[in-house]
């Protein structure tokens, strides 16, 4: 399922960097309780029952699965970006660092992430 994928090349990826990061408590429940497969089949079946009722909402259906799909895409391109800003530093990011990541192309789409901070040990975490 792309999204159990999904979820866990992301805690892998950042656990290279913080070990600690795959086994962080929503991680670990995500996956011992299966959280993702279990929203994945109720959006399907979500989907389906408005669809067998409602059979003119298919292209709207497919237009914002597809705004999703590039949204998503943005996800890991600007990751992507986190990850290369992070190899190319002199050294590796310590406890109380930030890596601030703003995408360059904010005027060429609808929806994504206007910015991407990483807070490396949490002490920010109060005032999120």
């Amino acid at each position: 399922m792309l999204s159990v994928d999904w979820m866990r090349a992301l805690a892998e990826a950042i656990a290279v960097h913080f070990p600690h990061f795959k086994h962080e408590p929503y991680f670990e429940d995500c996956f011992a309780q299966q959280v993702e497969e279990r929203h994945a089949a109720e959006a399907l079946d979500i989907t389906q029952t408005v669809l067998r009722v409602r059979p003119e909402l298919l292209q709207e259906t497919l237009h914002d699965a597809t705004v999703m799909a590039e949204a998503l895409d943005g996800v890991w391109t600007h990751l992507d970006r986190i990850v290369q800003s992070a190899e190319a530093r002199p050294h590796r990011l310590q406890p109380g660092d930030h890596l601030f990541v703003e995408p360059a192309h904010l005027d060429e789409c609808d929806v994504g992430i206007r910015g991407l901070e990483v807070d490396t040990d949490g002490a920010d975490a109060e005032r999120a």
